[in-house]
């Protein structure tokens, strides 16, 4: 591993325990915003830039295009169908707890019922895709492959919706993101699985890490004041969180098995 790595896995683990520790201490009850411990948030926010900007460097600097093995092993495939499984509990769970509560008259927010038919069919492809590569198969047809992208996008804007205001610094912000950036790294994963694709792996790469490090910062955070009993507005269940750090880690292995040629 080169040194420009070892840094982003560095400044990704420095940028997750900031979160963990703002998410303790530092998330309103009442509203999910950062409130006080201004010098972390100011750290939290310098680890992010530098992170991008180690990022760029790691991806701009060979002159090489990698690409992906046309088998890359069964740790990604085992990976991808775990990711999809548990997805597909938490889907369903969690569509027709909110569709209950919808036609109950409860909070839930219109945007997250028609959200929840994606988040099934994007998890069942990503379950499918990953028993295929385990048989051997790793490409799969563009638009089967690109349904986890399509939900990314659907998710992002039912939170956009369901959230009434947007602040610069908050949980509510960074999950907006990471689920616009999941969507463009999906698409991209799905550009360089397909014959039909084509993408520069270069770009792939370049998104895979940044999911990577925005997914698996948010789900650290997210999983440290679930389990310390923080009740904060936005919050995320444990199998959500569960296969976003999947989905995380993923990505970051994917970004790993686009080698040179």
């Amino acid at each position: 591993m080169t040194l420009l790595g070892i840094l982003f896995i560095l400044l990704t683990v420095l940028e997750s325990a900031a979160r963990s520790v703002l998410g303790l201490f530092a998330i309103a009850p009442d509203t999910g915003f950062y409130t006080g411990m201004g010098g972390l948030v100011l750290a939290h926010n310098l680890l992010y830039l530098v992170g991008a900007a180690v990022l760029a460097l790691l991806i701009l600097l060979p002159r090489e295009e990698p690409s992906l093995p046309e088998y890359p092993g069964r740790t990604l495939p085992m990976l991808l169908a775990a990711t999809g499984l548990v997805l597909c509990v938490g889907s369903f769970v969690s569509f027709f707890g909110d569709l209950y509560d919808f036609t109950a008259g409860g909070d839930t927010h219109f945007g997250r019922v028609v959200a929840g038919p994606f988040a099934i069919i994007a998890a069942v492809a990503m379950f499918y895709l990953g028993l295929r590569a385990l048989h051997g198969e790793y490409r799969m047809n563009i638009w089967g492959a690109s349904m986890p992208a399509l939900w990314m996008a659907v998710q992002a804007v039912g939170r956009f919706m369901e959230y009434k205001t947007i602040a610069s610094i908050s949980d509510q912000t960074l999950e907006v993101v990471t689920l616009c950036v999941g969507a463009l790294f999906w698409l991209a994963h799905a550009r360089v699985v397909s014959p039909q694709g084509g993408l520069p792996a270069r770009k792939a790469k370049f998104w895979a890490l940044l999911f990577s490090l925005f997914s698996v910062s948010l789900c650290v955070g997210q999983a440290v004041a679930t389990l310390s009993g923080r009740q904060i507005s936005v919050q995320m269940p444990l199998i959500s969180i569960a296969g976003f750090l999947l989905m995380g880690v993923y990505a970051a292995l994917f970004a790993g098995e686009l080698k040179k040629e």
